[in-house]
Parts: structure tokens; sequence; C-alpha cells
């Protein structure tokens, strides 16, 4: 029995979606060498109509299958939008992390093979004349989208499928409508059905991961010294306070979470070789301090970049992960790399330029801090795909001078986690609003309505806290209602910010899947209840902040 996880947009979070079918026997898994393209390759891609350049792209990480068979499968998902004028082929605002993947700044590669996921798993283990059985595992359908994975199952030419669903969310008589008419889909309702499979899942691909780990453990034990390579004016060597973990400490970590941060390790440390002009370039720095400390500016100069040959690129993660990764790097297993992140508190002048998310310019005199996280500076973004143990290992790390700022993290009623950073003398406050999303991407609508909500702030001289609202990826799919409430006329006006952007994300419906639930065990006294994420109710909601304190004229001026 095969068991094939998907999972829709809304839901993706693991670098598992990104898979080989080469060797099923050993679970699925990202190459161990990605390919190379060059700049001119990358340019050459970004001219071909949607559905080419995916192709293209796939045949790089899917070598059983031809280029026509390819092509035959992406056009079918992707042949509409080939005709739109405006597809742009370079998005310059593309997170690092998934940049890193495909070399190509149009998009993440993620992205372009989800909604093909199961038809190249199908289609690679028909090739292969494979009659297992296939599990597939979905929690996050409502009834509408239930129904249509059936319907596309029927057409499957494959003899028995078992979809394991959720009986909270799914109507009784849709189920009994698809039991008569579906004979090889086999329906079975588990309330906690991602308990059983995902360890199965991973078994032979953690062998490999423990084996790797065992050979650097081995290897660390001829060293006579762990240095900690972060270090502070307060917080003295780490190492102590943190000893190198060994492969004791990470076997009982699910092997899901140990398989993603080595994948992004690896990634994060290949060679910049050909894709040196794909990257900008890296300013020097002072090498005399780690860390230096503009009195006035609060301004923190980082630490020297690392040898030449290495990428700097910065991981947004979930905590688990994070904190499996600065393990990883501790215990020297990969090798290093670099990540910062620049965020301006609320007095001065505002970030005047957005180069990249993740990674700010900052001009003119702020209240500006650097995340620093343990081991070469590593940034990782803590989001509420975190259980509470995850957020008391992050105020841990923090009370132990880790991230050099006090830190709270807990959760707030919309099931984010909402984390406080204060500078050394407490005179201003940063709150980050983390969403429960992996692939916290900024598309370009959402980098420029938060350069235009900074400048909006700059202008009011508002008492309030600074409330930076990091907008994952969907808002992107309601851009009108994002930009009308920006840029309308006195739109914000008796709001602030945060609220206008937890509205959208609402409206977005960007809540707890069921199977993140089932997986982390969160009982439900520790969010709010799931009847508060209903569509209607999020639109009136979002409309009720979008036009209160408006005048009938300025109302009929909106889109």
């Amino acid at each position: 029995m095969e068991y094939l996880h998907i999972r829709t947009m809304q839901t993706i979070s693991d670098l598992e979606l990104l898979v080989t079918v080469e060797d099923l026997e050993a679970g699925y898994y990202v190459p161990a060498t990605l390919p190379e393209l060059s700049a001119a390759d990358l340019k050459g891609l970004g001219k071909l109509p949607l559905s080419e350049r995916v192709s293209h792209l796939l045949l790089h990480y899917f070598p059983s299958f031809s280029a026509k068979e390819l092509y035959k499968l992406v056009k079918k998902h992707y042949g509409k939008l080939d005709t739109l004028p405006d597809l742009k082929p370079f998005n310059h605002y593309m997170p690092v992390y998934l940049a890193e993947l495909d070399k190509l700044s149009t998009g993440s590669i993620y992205d372009y093979i989800l909604p093909l996921l199961l038809d190249l798993q199908v289609a690679a283990l028909q090739k292969r004349n494979d009659e297992r059985e296939i599990v597939l595992l979905e929690h996050n359908l409502g009834n509408s989208s239930f129904s249509a994975l059936v319907k596309a199952l029927e057409e499957l030419n494959w003899p028995k499928i078992t979809l394991y669903y959720n009986p909270k969310r799914i109507d009784p008589q849709i189920h009994k409508s698809i039991s008569d008419r579906v004979e090889h889909v086999k329906l079975k309702a588990v309330d906690n059905a991602l308990s059983l499979p995902t360890i199965n899942l991973f078994a032979s691909r953690l062998n490999l991961i423990k084996a790797q780990l065992a050979k650097a453990d081995k290897h660390l034990e001829s060293e006579q010294e762990t240095e900690a390579t972060l270090t502070s004016d307060n917080t003295g060597n780490l190492a102590s306070d943190y000893p190198a973990p060994t492969l004791s400490t990470l076997d009982s970590l699910p092997a899901v979470l140990i398989a993603s941060c080595l994948q992004l390790a690896l990634l994060a440390s290949l060679p910049l070789a050909k894709q040196a002009d794909l990257w900008p370039q890296i300013e020097p720095v002072d090498e005399a301090d780690d860390y230096k400390r503009n009195k006035d500016s609060q301004i923190v100069t980082p630490k020297p970049e690392p040898k030449k040959g290495y990428r700097t690129v910065n991981l947004f993660l979930p905590a688990k992960q994070g904190y499996l990764l600065l393990a990883a790097c501790y215990s020297k297993i990969i090798c290093p790399v670099v990540g910062k992140i620049y965020l301006a508190g609320k007095r001065g002048n505002m970030l005047s330029e957005l180069v990249r998310f993740g990674n700010y310019e900052v001009k003119g005199k702020h209240n500006t801090f650097e995340l620093p996280v343990q081991l070469e500076r590593m940034l990782f973004e803590f989001n509420s795909r975190d259980n509470q143990r995850s957020i008391a290992l992050l105020n841990d790390f923090a009370r132990k001078g880790t991230l050099q700022l006090p830190l709270v993290a807990k959760h707030n009623i919309n099931g984010v986690v909402l984390a406080e950073l204060y500078t050394d003398k407490n005179e201003a406050k940063l709150m980050l609003n983390l969403y429960d999303r992996f692939d916290l991407m900024l598309p370009p609508l959402s980098v420029l309505a938060f350069a235009v909500y900074l400048k909006y702030y700059e202008n009011i001289n508002s008492t309030d806290e600074l409330g930076l609202v990091f907008v994952n990826a969907s808002i992107f799919r309601y851009p009108e209602q994002v930009a009308n409430a920006l840029y309308a006329d006195k739109v914000l006006q008796g709001h602030n910010f945060v609220e206008i952007m937890q509205a959208l994300s609402l409206e977005a419906c960007q809540v707890f899947p069921d199977w993140f639930l089932f997986e982390h065990n969160i009982k439900a006294d520790e969010l709010v209840s799931l009847e508060r994420f209903d569509p209607e109710q999020h639109k009136a909601e979002f409309e009720k902040i979008r036009l209160e304190g408006l005048s009938e004229e300025e109302k009929a001026n909106l889109v």
C-alpha cells in the first residue's frame, strides 16, 4: 500500500510535496542534486508561455517523464493562463527560500507542482504497471471541494483508492451519493487519520537521515571543542546553555521535520556557481566587531558574511523546523548559512525602500532591529503552525538571550502567534502578527500595500503600537479588496492596518486546517471555535471594518 498525502493550496506546508517518483519504496524525497540552470536558461524560460515553462522545469525533477508527457499534464491545468497579457516572467519579490529551488524568480516550483501532484503520481505508477492501493488523506475539504476531488478520482484509471476524510466537514448525503456512484473509491471517515499513516510514510526516509546524523555525530567526536557562533554584548558564549545536540536528541522527532530541515539546509548551502548574477551583491562590513550598535539609530550591523561560495539565504520556517535546522547547524551537520532581516520601529522615518522580502534596506534614522538567531545569524520566522510546546521553546530561546531581544509569544483569538519585541531600553515595541501559513510569501501587491501602510503610519504621528502584519500568499487572491482597503480616501481612518489585514485574512479563510489540529493535538479550548471561520461572516467583518466611518459618497467611490 502506498500512501499519497495531498493537500490543497490552502493547506500546503511541507517541503515533501515536491516529490520524485523514481523510488517509491524509499518514500518521497527531494532530489539530492538539484538541477543547475544558467541565467540565460532562466531568462529563456521566462519568455515561454506558462505551460511550456512549467513543463520544462518539471523535466528536471521528473526525469522518468518525457517532455511530451509532462506538457500534456501541464497543459490541462495551465493552458488557460498561457494567453494572459499580464503574465510577468519575473517576480523580484519572491521569497528567497522558494526561489532557491527552481533558480527562477517567476514563482515557486511547489506552486507549479501542487495542481499536478495527483496526476503525476498516478501517471508515474501507471508507467510502472503498479497496482498497489493508494490512500489519499485530505482533511481540509468542504462539501464542494470534496465532491470535486472525488469526481476527479472517478476519471482515474486506478484499481483501488481509499480516501480518508473528516466526517465533521462532509454532509452525510454527499457521502452516500458518492459511495453509491463510485465503486473504486472507498470513503473512510477517520477523526484522526493523520496519526496513522504519516509516521510510516517517512519511515525509510528517516533511516537514511539517521544514518547521516550518526555519521555527523561520529565526526563531531573528533573535534576538541564546539564553538558557539553567535555572541553578543550580554549573552557570552551560548555553548554552555545549548550543548550541541546529538543523534539521540533528534531521534524522537518526526522524520518529516528532520528531512525538511536538512533539505532546506542543503539548498541554502549550495555554491553560487552559475547563479551568482541572480542574487543581490552583499555590501562589505567591518570585521572588527561581530555587531556594532549605533545608539542614536539603533541600527545593528550584521557580522561578516560567510566564506565565498556560500549563498546568503533567509529561511522562513515553522518553529519546529527552525529548531531542528538550528540544531543541525549547531552540530555542524550542515554548512553554515546566513540570514538577516531588518524591521523598523515606530519612531523616526519608516522604511523607505523594500528590496527583498526578508531583507529590507533601511535608510535614515530608525529604531531598527535585527533578529539574529544562533549560528551564523540564521533567521527563523515563528508562526502559528507551532503548538504550545514550540512557543514555550521560543520563549526559552529569548530568555537565554539567543534572540538578543526580550520576546513574548502566545496564541491570540485569530489563531496567530503574537510576538512582542522590545528594544534594550524598552523605548519602542514592535508587534508581529505572524499568520498560520508556512509559505509566508508577500506578492508584489502586498509588498506595495505594506510600504504604503508604513508611509501612512509615518504621517499620522499616532501613539498606537506599530503592528507589522506579514500577509500570506492567499491575500493575492483578493487584490481588489487589498487595494480598496489601502488606497481609498480615509478608509484607514479609525482603524489600524492590523485590523484591516486581519479582516482580509479572515475573508481569505486562512484558518487552522483540520489536519493541522490533528497533527499537533491542539485542543478546541486552545483556539477560537471553528464556527468563527465562516466565509460569509468573514466577508461581513471585512466590509464592516472597511466601510465604517466613510460617507455615502466615499462608499460609492469604492470598487
